[in-house]
């Protein structure tokens, strides 16, 4: 089995929006691709983590790409402004 990397960008205004906002496009992800796994999208990353600090957009894609595991959570980075990127390996 392999893993594709995903990547998407949320806005909120906290982390509790964030958390809001990232379940309902969770949802959508397994409305749009299945309930059955290994889709390669966010169906598979039923979690988010939100990762310490203020990154910016390459430094967190990049953390992410190197580090995230297919089996855990989706990353999300804050990248200031309301704005979150949230990326990593979804089993395929």
């Amino acid at each position: 089995m392999g893993a594709a990397y995903q990547e998407t960008i949320i806005h909120a205004k906290n982390k509790g929006e964030f958390f809001e906002a990232y379940g309902k496009y969770f949802k959508q992800e397994c409305w749009e691709h299945g309930h059955s796994g290994y889709s390669g999208t966010f169906a598979e990353k039923p979690e988010v983590e939100i990762r310490p600090g203020t990154w910016d957009r390459y430094g967190a894609e990049e953390d992410a790409e190197e580090y995230n595991d297919k089996w855990g959570p989706a990353w999300a980075y804050n990248l200031g402004d309301g704005t979150y990127y949230v990326g990593g390996w979804c089993s395929s």
